[in-house]
């Protein structure tokens, strides 16, 4: 459906509408033109350099008429109740006022329709009486009725634009909508698959340490029972390792592929993560105190990754902002602080962000806490506690 309205609107829109309006003007101004000597019985007068600056005022208006619809409208009127109360006979004038009239019901809203409309019925009667030929109630009745329907299709093509651009723009919903859906399946999906992953090396890993085992109790003893042990191990491993990489690659699709392979980034890195936010234009103070150094791998990557998305916020929802990053290395636990003087609560709004929802799984998978939202003195403060001893029986 969408792809249907793209594609009517991309064939309405090849030609420009000045281009079309030039092309109404170029016609108005050449039938004038051509009935520019006709004085019908004298009637009227000859035509002179007024009589033809006249005529250019009724006619070139219109290729500014998509812009301005309703001051052109009124110019192109003014311009045909001044050639007859001149004494000139009319003739592209009227078709130019036409398309002006079109235009106010097609592009204007609809109050300035209602004006465009109010001036026609003041004008249309005064160029009757101002115009030289006998007034008769047929043609008065059918110009009337030519110009209201002229002005009744411009609001139709107007009511049934927005109609258009309504529903496009609900086709465009429902498609985003639905690609949303899909990465909430695919999403599903991976976390299914992650689950499996844990419960294929859970088991393998359960098997070699209950071989490996059985290998040291016997090895003394029974050589060709722990030699049977270990093959049993390094076998096991092996598929393990194989389940392993079959898993990954199901979960790995594009760019992540790439990224997966690169080394996961440590708590060394946030100097390097530091340095980067201040060149993006954050000052970002770092204190440490302690030292990482025999923190599970694990656990120094959720460090790195609290510390990575606080910076990120802050970039993106303090404003202008200093930040300060406190990181306690202790020996039960691990504290991070984040912490801006930026716009703070009234940054907040809404449900939580993604990144937020990121740190509170990372911290609970080490059973920690976290705790996020305005800081007692102003800005915004992200603050994690990670207890080692859960890490280490983890």
């Amino acid at each position: 459906m969408i792809a249907s309205l793209r594609t009517g609107a991309r064939l309405a829109t090849r030609v420009p509408p000045w281009a079309v309006y030039a092309a109404w003007a170029a016609l108005a101004l050449a039938l004038s033109l051509l009935l520019l000597g006709e004085t019908d019985d004298g009637r009227y007068r000859s035509a002179g350099a007024l009589a033809v600056a006249l005529l250019l005022a009724q006619a070139l208006p219109l290729v500014l008429a998509p812009r301005a619809p309703l001051a052109v409208l009124v110019v192109i009127g003014a311009a045909d109740a001044a050639h007859l109360a001149l004494g000139y006979l009319l003739s592209g004038g009227a078709l130019a006022l036409l398309v002006a009239f079109y235009t106010v019901g097609a592009r204007c809203p609809p109050r300035h329709a209602a004006v465009g409309a109010v001036f026609m019925a003041v004008l249309l009667p005064a160029m009757y009486a101002l115009d030289r030929m006998p007034v008769n109630a047929g043609n008065v009745v059918g110009n009337t009725a030519v110009f209201a329907c002229a002005g009744a299709v411009g609001v139709y093509v107007r009511s049934r634009r927005e109609r258009l651009a309504v529903l496009e723009e609900r086709a465009a919903r429902l498609e985003r909508e639905r690609e949303l859906l899909a990465r909430e399946a695919v999403a599903d999906e991976r976390a299914r698959i992650a689950r499996e992953l844990h419960d294929v090396v859970a088991h393998a890993v359960t098997v070699m340490t209950v071989q490996s085992g059985a290998a040291r109790r016997v090895m003394d003893a029974d050589r060709d029972a722990a030699r049977d042990a270990l093959s049993a191990v390094e076998a096991t491993g092996r598929e393990a390792l194989a389940e392993l990489r079959r898993l990954l690659d199901v979960l790995r699709t594009g760019d992540e592929a790439t990224d997966a392979l690169a080394p996961q980034p440590t708590a060394a890195g946030i100097e390097d993560l530091v340095a980067e936010t201040r060149r993006a234009g954050v000052p970002v103070e770092l204190r440490a105190s302690g030292s990482p150094r025999g923190l599970p791998p694990g656990m120094e990557l959720t460090v790195f990754r609290i510390v990575q998305e606080a910076l990120t916020n802050v970039r993106k929802h303090a404003g202008p902002a200093r930040a300060g990053v406190r990181i306690a290395y202790a020996e039960d636990a691990v504290e991070v602080e984040v912490r801006d003087d930026g716009r703070g609560a009234a940054a907040e709004g809404g449900a939580p962000g993604h990144g937020v929802v990121g740190m509170r799984e990372r911290v609970a998978l080490f059973g920690g806490s976290l705790e996020v939202g305005p800081a007692p003195e102003g800005g915004w403060r992200v603050r994690a506690r990670l207890p080692l001893r859960a890490a280490v029986a983890a």
